[in-house]
């Protein structure tokens, strides 16, 4: 098909892209300090390894699969997001970006995805450059020049909610069902050095959840384990998930079932008249 075409090409302007930013880290010539994606290739092999390093940072996709978790283990919040979803999109067409600023629910369901479990377990690692002090709680602690520095997420987000194990997407909405102003996350990092990323990754997680709580009800799967032959056990303790830098749930059952028959057929067509596009989002490229 033409458009497998076009993506190989993309891919190979991609792999050659990568191959180079490796060199320039491994080779010094990226910055004045140890990088940490020269540490990475020297852990797999000279040229690094891309597929390993771009999977650390595939945080959207994590992200659903902890929005899906959620899904299962805290059901009781599904039916109040749809209702919002259904009353400003309606059951003929699907969710866009341009019904973001009436679905507030739906952006607490985005906020509270990150917050819940950060895709990014212990934050992406970051090495001083000069002597510094840092004052936490009263306390200061010294930094030396040269340390390698992990912010870690998820004990900052312990202290500022309560009940902070629970999917609890309503405690970023106010008594007024609005969202509440003073909004931040440290799921993308801190301060100057906050994943470029953010923007991105909170636009597609929002339409991801938009268009799935439109489309489907999802639930428990009633199939067995395969490993033990018992049903399985859904779990969002901190052994459920796993990764080296990042954050993801183990692999686990659910079940999609659409709305509706008409809703399905809403999706179907949707999807005929994207795959008219791709001539628009990959366009011919000519090689050089």
């Amino acid at each position: 098909m033409p458009w497998r075409k076009r993506a190989q090409a993309h891919r190979k302007r991609e792999d050659a892209l990568y191959d180079r930013l490796i060199v320039d880290a491994v080779s010094g010539k990226a910055s004045g300090m140890n990088t940490w994606a020269a540490e990475f290739a020297r852990e797999d092999k000279p040229e690094g390894n891309q597929g390993r390093l771009m999977k650390q940072f595939t945080a959207t996709a994590i992200s659903m699969q902890t929005f899906i978790l959620a899904c299962i283990l805290y059901p009781q919040w599904i039916p109040r997001a749809q209702r919002e979803i259904d009353a400003v999109v309606g059951p003929d067409r699907l969710p866009s970006f341009k019904d973001r600023p009436r679905l507030p629910y739906v952006e607490a369901l985005v906020r509270e995805t990150f917050r819940w479990r950060p895709a990014a377990r212990f934050g992406i690692p970051h090495q001083s450059t000069a002597d510094d002090v840092v004052e936490y709680k009263g306390t200061e602690y010294f930094i030396p020049e040269g340390s390698i520095i992990f912010a870690v997420p998820w004990p900052h987000d312990q202290e500022r909610f309560e009940n902070h194990d629970m999917f609890q997407p309503e405690r970023f909405l106010d008594d007024a069902n609005n969202l509440k102003s003073d909004y931040e996350t440290s799921a993308f990092g801190f301060g100057r050095r906050v994943c470029p990323g953010m923007p991105f990754a909170e636009r597609a997680l929002w339409i991801n959840i938009a268009m799935i709580l439109w489309t489907f009800n999802i639930r428990k799967s009633a199939e067995p384990d395969p490993k033990t032959g018992l049903p399985f056990k859904y779990d969002d303790s901190d052994l459920a998930f796993n990764g080296e830098f990042t954050n993801a749930p183990f692999k686990f059952p659910a079940v999609f079932e659409p709305r509706s028959v008409h809703r399905a057929e809403v999706v179907r067509q949707e999807w005929a008249e994207c795959e008219k596009d791709l001539n628009v989002l990959l366009p011919q490229h000519k090689e050089r």
